[in-house]
């Protein structure tokens, strides 16, 4: 189950281009915010972010929630 923490978490890790800096912002740990992530896009059956070992960005679909929620940065 998806709760606003979540949400926010997401539109965090969009912001600061990182798990690690969303994590430390939200105050728990980088793995942590790796499984709510992850367990987001298994609920939502699709990637919310394209990672690579430099940045994470947001897919269409991320963009597509957040403006949906009015949560949109």
């Amino acid at each position: 189950m998806m709760n606003l923490m979540h949400w926010r978490l997401m539109l965090a890790v969009a912001e600061c281009g990182t798990v690690t800096e969303a994590a430390r912002r939200h105050g728990i740990t980088q793995s942590g915010a790796s499984q709510v992530i992850r367990q987001m896009e298994q609920t939502l059956g699709a990637e919310l972010f394209v990672r690579d070992r430099r940045r994470t960005r947001p897919t269409a679909l991320r963009d597509w929630l957040a403006a949906g929620t009015g949560m949109d940065d």
